[in-house]
């Protein structure tokens, strides 16, 4: 078996049941996103504080 950089101090099995739930929370996040009937950030307002110019 290949070694990890990361060692878990969890169990496999409860490790892939966290990963399994973290899945399950995002998709439902990255779909409720989409679903959302409100208007998304224009453009320039959402290039404000991130450095570029105006």
């Amino acid at each position: 078996m290949e070694e990890s950089l990361y060692e878990s101090p969890l169990p496999p099995s409860e490790v892939q049941e966290k990963a399994g739930s973290y899945d399950r929370w995002f998709r439902d996040r990255v779909q409720r996103s989409l679903d959302d009937p409100h208007p998304g950030i224009p453009p320039r307002r959402s290039d404000r504080g991130n450095g570029r110019a105006h």
